[in-house]
């Protein structure tokens, strides 16, 4: 988690380990977007957004693509959700708030149209039911 400083989180979405003055390993997903303040505030939404987010990558990390995209970072915006950034794309992954499975499903259904295209996609977003919004 980073979150100004940088946490080790388990599964659960409890922080576990402050890491950022130790040489401890941060080769691992980042997950962005919450706060010191906002776990102080909101110690619950940020605990179950954390626990939400590691569902989240494993859900992609079981996905057929997860090997050749890799996964760097998952950011998470209260109102909009969760953004999905690849280690090895330039691209983003927009899943929300909801639905993960289905959206991971979703896709895996275009993955190969994407992998094989030549446009620059700058983003990928499943939030439209039985649509998949590209942008170039």
């Amino acid at each position: 988690l980073n979150a100004g400083r940088l946490y080790y989180v388990d599964k659960e979405g409890e922080i576990f380990k402050d890491i950022t003055d130790t040489d401890e390993s941060r080769d691992l997903v980042i997950l962005s977007g919450l706060t010191d303040e906002s776990i102080l505030t909101d110690p619950q939404g940020s605990r179950e957004a954390m626990r939400t987010a590691a569902i989240l990558q494993k859900l992609y990390r079981d996905a057929p693509f997860s090997e050749e995209l890799g996964l760097s970072e998952i950011h998470y915006e209260k109102n909009i959700g969760f953004t999905l950034y690849p280690e090895k794309k330039k691209y983003s992954i927009k899943v929300g708030l909801k639905d993960f499975p289905e959206k991971i499903k979703k896709f895996e259904e275009i993955w190969d149209k994407v992998q094989k295209s030549n446009a620059r996609i700058s983003s990928i977003d499943l939030n439209y039911p039985g649509k998949v919004l590209m942008t170039l």
